[in-house]
């Protein structure tokens, strides 16, 4: 039986976040992206060599409706001279 994600409000929705600038942070991130709904993780993927973002990152939205409409509203905002690129992660 197939069941369209957004028909079942438990399910996750995992945002992969590129193009951001090297000084932004996971709590910077989540603000920007809380007001659109409930986020469970904020996650920045740091060099493990000079301990600096590698650029990216991923959100997990509690919610599938409100991942995607954080995702269309938020794609190429320019957060510290940078337009964001988002798209939903696949594992």
């Amino acid at each position: 039986m197939n069941v369209h994600p957004s028909e079942n409000p438990t399910e996750l929705i995992r945002l992969r976040v590129a193009s951001l600038h090297s000084q932004i942070t996971e709590d910077m991130l989540r603000s920007i992206f809380e007001p659109f709904g409930k986020i469970d993780n904020v996650q920045l993927i740091m060099d493990v060599d000079t301990g600096r973002s590698k650029g990216y990152g991923f959100i997990t939205f509690h919610n599938v409706d409100e991942g995607k409409v954080a995702m269309n509203q938020l794609n190429g905002f320019e957060l510290a001279g940078l337009p964001l690129k988002i798209d939903i992660a696949t594992e």
